[in-house]
């Protein structure tokens, strides 16, 4: 067992990835809040919104956090950052026209939340960086428990504050949140915009493919399904891919590179990931939870947890997969492949039969797993 897991254990490196952990979870928590406080209408316009905004931001990525955590440079780093507040005030009036004319989503309030938030989170995946890569760790306690203690009264505002006032504490929320990071030296250093170029290779093709996918199956559940019941689905979704996105986001670019064992900080979200989904639960068959909904509220959110447990392991795979040079393009040709299986997933299900699309994530999940899985143990591991 002592062999089995890579020990780990760094306080600074705890809090900072609970730091990256609520950055690139904020939008989905944001909508967990919606859902929770019954606005049924809105949380399924702002999902749809910060999908769209999401796959406009994090498509440029490029996978490209392990690479400037790699190269440990910090210039690059301030040019990237520099380069995103330039493109993402391209991308917020981009995501804004779209969803208002084309997605025809009317709630403006809706529109800027959901378009602000992404570009915010995008902008703060360098901020991050920056710290990790100077070890910049002065203040972090403070920033850890500030976040989260903030985090917790803008869930309570959900509830008790009138909701012509909860667009505002949350966008100051958002900008908060993201100004402790920022050194507004780099103010200065615009030049870096001169320097943007738009190269076009294969990670790219892996990241739109894989954020327009995870955009048009969000986009279809709402289209096949009334807005309560896609506001349901999408927040089960959302309780069971939180582990993958997690992982995926903050430790998994480090922690899986050149093994599938598992670390100490992995192990720990998991312990936390489980306490919550079975607390979830628990409140969901006592009927506390989703009092507006029937009894197969329940069942939808076990097999999307379980779903969730499957993705994260595939993820596992990939990420180890796309870490070695020479299977690196394969890999990012199988995230073409799982985005085009997740396209067609929720028309497919829904020609079968509409109450099949309960089963939308678990099965995009198991065909993730299936294709990973294949591939690492019969191309990687054999050779």
């Amino acid at each position: 067992m002592i062999n089995y897991f890579k020990k780990q254990l760094n306080i600074n490196s705890l809090l900072l990835n609970a730091i990256y952990i609520l950055n690139i979870s904020l939008p989905m928590l944001i909508f967990a809040f919606f859902f929770l406080s019954k606005k049924y209408d809105e949380s399924v316009d702002y999902m749809l919104v910060v999908s769209l905004s999401l796959f406009l931001t994090f498509s440029l990525s490029g996978n490209f956090r392990q690479t400037l955590i790699a190269d440990n440079n910090i210039a690059l780093c301030e040019s990237v950052l520099i380069k995103r507040i330039f493109i993402s005030l391209i991308i917020f009036f981009l995501s804004f026209f779209i969803s208002f004319y084309i997605l025809n989503i009317t709630n403006f309030s809706i529109i800027f939340i959901g378009t602000l938030i992404p570009t915010i989170i995008w902008l703060n995946e360098i901020n991050l960086i920056l710290i990790e890569i100077k070890k910049d760790f002065k203040n972090l306690i403070f920033k850890f428990f500030f976040n989260y203690f903030s985090l917790f009264l803008l869930f309570l505002s959900f509830f008790y504050l009138q909701n012509k006032f909860l667009p505002i504490f949350i966008i100051f929320y958002t900008l908060l949140f993201y100004i402790q990071n920022f050194n507004f030296k780099l103010l200065g250093n615009f030049h870096y915009i001169k320097e943007i170029k738009f190269t076009f290779k294969v990670n790219y093709i892996s990241s739109i493919s894989l954020n327009l996918s995870s955009f048009l199956f969000k986009y279809e559940i709402n289209y096949f399904l009334d807005k309560k019941n896609a506001a349901l689905l999408f927040f089960c979704i959302t309780v069971g891919s939180s582990l993958s996105t997690i992982t995926f986001n903050s430790m998994g670019p480090k922690d899986f590179i050149n093994s599938i064992k598992l670390s100490f900080q992995f192990i720990l979200l998991l312990i936390v990931y489980a306490t919550a989904c079975i607390v979830t639960y628990f409140l969901v068959a006592k009927g506390i939870m989703f009092q507006d909904y029937t009894n197969n509220a329940a069942y939808i959110l076990t097999i999307s947890i379980i779903g969730g447990l499957i993705f994260t392991y595939s993820y596992i795979l990939r990420q180890n997969i796309i870490s070695k040079d020479q299977y690196r393009t394969q890999g990012f040709m199988l995230d073409v492949l799982y985005s085009v299986i997740l396209i067609i997933t929720v028309p497919l299900l829904f020609w079968i039969d509409k109450d099949y699309l309960a089963f939308s994530y678990f099965i995009t999940s198991l065909c993730s797993f299936l294709i990973y899985y294949y591939y690492y143990k019969f191309i990687v591991k054999k050779l």
